[in-house]
């Protein structure tokens, strides 16, 4: 069944990202000249702060769908999603902290496959209201995006000098990330399901769309 996007939430959703990227590599850029505590709280500012915000950009987008049928998000794959978000862009802001380029390279290789997998662990969560068919050649093209997206987040966070503009690292990155996320879904296929029998187990979208925002 084809579906259509609120390009309002759209907007909202490259917004966010782009506002993440912008306060997570203000944080990264200050990790190296730190040391002990300081140190881990600024890894763990801008692993919470990257991870938040392409987690939200990921399913305001998907708020952001226009079907004729009602869409419904099962809890667990929600947070499940989440947390591999947290998990691997924490550990990929350490690895690449340590100012090495094979470092920088391997956490955008684990941030990036990291990122893709959030995205389709959270689509999981749609599986009490559709079927998806996935095309694989935009499957492998938001991996490839993702892992980019990473490479240059990381790049401009601990390689690239403290002078680089934020800003317009910020809005490369938030393009990145979102681009990552339409990409696959340029590639999936919706069969809806109009009998949600199971509906005491699901989270509505209005609740998703408050807890998103906050």
């Amino acid at each position: 069944m084809p579906f259509s996007y609120n390009y309002v939430l759209v907007a909202l959703s490259v917004i966010v990202a782009i506002q993440a990227g912008f306060v997570g590599l203000s944080f990264a850029q200050r990790i190296p000249a730190s040391f002990a505590f300081e140190r881990r709280l600024l890894i763990a500012g801008s692993a919470v702060t990257l991870s938040v915000g392409i987690w939200s950009m990921h399913f305001i987008g998907m708020l952001a769908i226009v079907a004729s049928a009602t869409i419904d998000y099962l809890v667990l794959p929600t947070l499940l999603s989440f947390l591999v978000c947290v998990l691997v862009t924490g550990i990929s802001i350490y690895m690449a902290s340590l100012r090495s380029k094979l470092w920088l390279l391997t956490g955008a290789l684990f941030m990036g496959l990291g990122i893709a997998t959030m995205h389709y662990v959270g689509m999981m969560a749609l599986h009490s209201s559709a079927h998806m068919d996935h095309d694989f050649r935009f499957v492998a093209a938001s991996v490839l995006i993702a892992i980019a997206a990473s490479g240059l987040a990381l790049w401009l966070a601990f390689l690239a000098g403290t002078r680089f503009p934020k800003l317009v690292g910020a809005v490369v990155f938030g393009l990145a990330v979102s681009g990552m996320h339409y990409t696959a879904m340029a590639g999936t296929t919706f069969h809806f399901i109009f009998d949600h029998s199971s509906a005491e187990t699901l989270i509505s979208s209005d609740i998703l769309a408050i807890i998103v925002s906050v």
